[in-house]
């Protein structure tokens, strides 16, 4: 597994390079933080997992959230605004992040902390970040330099 997360943010930070209070700030959640924040990252959550036919419920989540196999960060503005789900696979010869589920509102308000998570990912040992895009987040993500498209996934019901 992975071990704890880092907060995002300083407390001891200047006011003055705090994001103004409009702007939704991303954090980590910590496993004994997950029952403060469950209830409400479920229905994001459950979003998410219904365009990957519902492979996994949100117990084993939830379970692999608290024994530190996966992380759940949360951005919170107003109101929990969105959520996302990582992992760390270390493979022979790399060590990658991937973006299991990610679900929100206001995408514009929140995809620049791709950036933060990025950053907790490469303090982790980490060298590449992944994931799974539904066409219209791939859209978005084409215009951004730093994602390129390596696959195309498709499924067949049998």
């Amino acid at each position: 597994g992975c071990d704890r997360m880092e907060q995002t943010g300083d407390s001891s930070a200047p006011s003055e390079t705090l994001p103004p209070s409009d702007v939704p700030q991303l954090r980590g959640v910590q496993p004994d933080e997950l029952g403060a924040v469950w209830d409400a990252v479920l229905p994001l959550l459950l979003s998410s997992l219904a365009y990957g036919d519902n492979r996994v419920w949100p117990d084993h989540i939830l379970k692999a959230l608290i024994d530190g196999e996966m992380q759940l960060w949360v951005a919170e503005g107003d109101g929990l605004e969105a959520m996302c789900v990582t992992t760390i696979t270390d493979y022979p010869a790399k060590r990658v992040c991937s973006i299991l589920w990610l679900a929100g509102r206001k995408l514009e308000r929140w995809i620049h902390y791709q950036d933060v998570i990025a950053a907790w990912a490469r303090t982790k040992g980490c060298g590449v970040m992944d994931g799974w895009a539904r066409p219209g987040l791939a859209r978005i993500l084409r215009n951004d330099d730093r994602w390129k498209q390596t696959h195309v996934i498709m499924r067949r019901y049998i």
